[in-house]
């Protein structure tokens, strides 16, 4: 299980901050570069569901089969709140998101993968920089560090994100899947960080961090598991449960 957040906090403190956290993507006809965004919107209040009150009767199946868990993820988005404190924080990802939505979109319709599938994994191992690989978040200046380590296989650094980006999706066959009903994007979006959360009897906060399914356990290095750690990356079902209630995606 990836231990680091690559998503952080938001909104950003300060100028230096923000030119850690994201890079603003070019046009969809030209490969992106990393350049420092603007500063973060601020906090906006939560919707008419939100609380402050974590569900504790949260147990999530402990499998990795699609057909086990297609259910629970319909239930899970359905049951999940945006927790009031976190408003602000899911405001400034989902701006990002059509903010590039373009670059997403040019990529995932050459693949027949949702933009926002794209989008959202883009913001969970990278926190939107395009100056680095799709698959953990290491720079485009060379194969990756990090697991999956050497990728992308093919082709000399430095890269350009809209290829690392490729490589990321086809090598783990993600260009394959064609259902990409609610449920699969979640279930898809699982398995690229890892199902370890499940034997722990703990929602992952890769999905439902920042929401009431989720209150505390993280894994804080690789094969670490902390119960009482707490995730401070917003998890990517927020994001979608936003962009939906906006009419972004269906």
């Amino acid at each position: 299980m990836q231990g680091s957040e690559r998503l952080p906090p938001a909104p950003i403190a300060d100028a230096r901050a923000a030119r850690d956290v994201a890079a603003v993507a070019p046009a969809a006809t030209a490969p992106p570069t990393a350049t420092p965004p603007a500063a973060a919107p601020p906090a906006v209040a939560a919707s008419p569901g939100a609380t402050g009150a974590p569900d504790a009767a949260v147990h999530p199946i402990n499998s990795k089969r699609f057909e086990d868990l297609r259910g629970e993820y319909g239930d899970f988005f359905d049951r999940c709140r945006l927790r009031a404190e976190f408003a602000g924080n899911v405001e400034f990802y989902v701006s990002r998101l059509i903010r590039f939505r373009a670059t997403y979109q040019q990529l995932g319709d050459s693949l027949g993968i949702p933009w926002v599938f794209i989008g959202v994994v883009h913001a969970m191992e990278c926190g939107f920089n395009f100056g680095t690989h799709l698959h953990n978040g290491d720079p485009l200046a060379a194969r990756t560090v990090h697991v999956p380590k050497d990728r992308p296989a093919t082709g000399q650094p430095p890269f350009t994100w809209l290829e690392s980006a490729r490589d990321a999706l086809v090598m783990k066959g993600l260009d394959k899947v064609g259902d990409w009903s609610l449920p699969r994007i979640l279930y898809q979006i699982e398995a690229y960080n890892g199902f370890g959360y499940r034997p722990h009897d703990v929602p992952s906060p890769y999905l439902w961090s920042f929401s009431t399914l989720y209150r505390s356990g993280k894994f804080v290095a690789d094969s670490a598991f902390d119960p009482n750690a707490v995730s401070k990356q917003c998890g990517a079902a927020l994001m979608l449960r936003t962009l939906q209630e906006r009419g972004a995606v269906s």
